[in-house]
């Protein structure tokens, strides 16, 4: 049997990364394993459920064969899923770009045959976090951005002017207190709305390029007054 290999590259910043693709059927796949070992990506799997754990900026859950892949808590559809040869997943060429995107916050295209960063992203993630009585959205972004917030009651208006960012980044349900997130892009600038529960403290912190809003339960101070009776020895 004669393997036939086809080179390509993966144009990253400053670097150059070489790879080799395998022709199966149509389509040209790429080795996941020597894609993360380049790229300085950590992969993990878990032998048990058949699931490969790959993470560098974001995390990225795939199972072989199954067209679904996990972005952080979203689940998104591939055209063509991940395959496994001699035992180690390989990508389909033509979803490199769409998977580099995501794991590195960046946005990679096919361009004659290579994959190319085409554009940086400044806004990188935007993640919620659910305890028993508090919810907290935590948005990560360049520092130099220029973020005005405002809102009250439920609904709660992020603006980012100058935003380059992937859509997928935004869940498409809230969670907890947080009930929906409601991005709108705009000329020159990304609305976020956020919409909590009613009846809830909310809490915003804005530090070194993450804005957290924190929602939740009032917590009602309670004030004990002590009666001591004259009649037994009081004042």
């Amino acid at each position: 049997m004669i393997l036939i290999l086809f080179a390509f590259q993966v144009q990253y910043g400053d670097n150059v990364y070489q790879f080799n693709s395998i022709p199966v059927q149509d389509l040209d796949y790429v080795s996941l394993k020597k894609l993360s070992e380049k790229l300085g990506c950590s992969m993990l799997y878990d032998s048990t459920y058949k699931i490969y754990t790959i993470q560098k900026e974001a995390r990225i859950t795939i199972v072989p064969e199954n067209p679904f892949i996990k972005y952080e808590e979203k689940f998104i559809q591939l055209t063509y899923p991940v395959i496994e040869i001699d035992g180690d997943p390989f990508i389909p060429l033509c979803e490199l770009p769409g998977i580099l995107s995501l794991l590195l916050n960046s946005e990679f295209k096919l361009q004659g045959g290579d994959v190319v960063e085409v554009k940086k992203l400044n806004v990188f993630s935007f993640k919620i976090k659910v305890k028993s009585d508090e919810t907290v959205a935590t948005l990560k972004y360049a520092p130099s951005l220029e973020i005005l917030f405002r809102g009250e009651d439920t609904i709660w208006v992020i603006t980012i002017f100058d935003a380059i960012y992937n859509p997928d980044i935004f869940p498409t349900e809230g969670k907890g207190f947080i009930k929906r997130i409601l991005p709108r892009a705009g000329e020159g600038f990304l609305e976020l709305k956020v919409i909590t529960a009613p009846d809830k403290d909310v809490n915003i912190k804005k530090l070194d390029g993450k804005l957290k809003i924190e929602v939740r339960e009032y917590r009602r101070k309670e004030i004990r007054t002590i009666v001591v009776d004259p009649g037994h020895g009081g004042k």
